[in-house]
């Protein structure tokens, strides 16, 4: 079972310490989800300038 599934008894919780510390040091924030940083796209998307994205399709063809 995956951490903090519904029903599981393994929950990970963030690291808060560790969070402020980068906040401190790096003067940053930290996004609560991914969508805060990265555009979603899709494999079947025109014009795609990810890399990651670029070489999955190019192995799936």
């Amino acid at each position: 079972m995956l951490p903090n599934s519904e029903g599981g008894d393994f929950i990970v919780r963030p690291n808060l310490e560790f969070q402020q510390w980068i906040k401190d040091v790096f003067k940053i924030t930290i996004p609560q989800t991914a969508l805060e940083f990265v555009t979603p796209v899709h494999i079947d998307d025109e014009n795609l300038n990810d890399e990651f994205l670029i070489r999955v399709k190019r192995i799936a063809e």
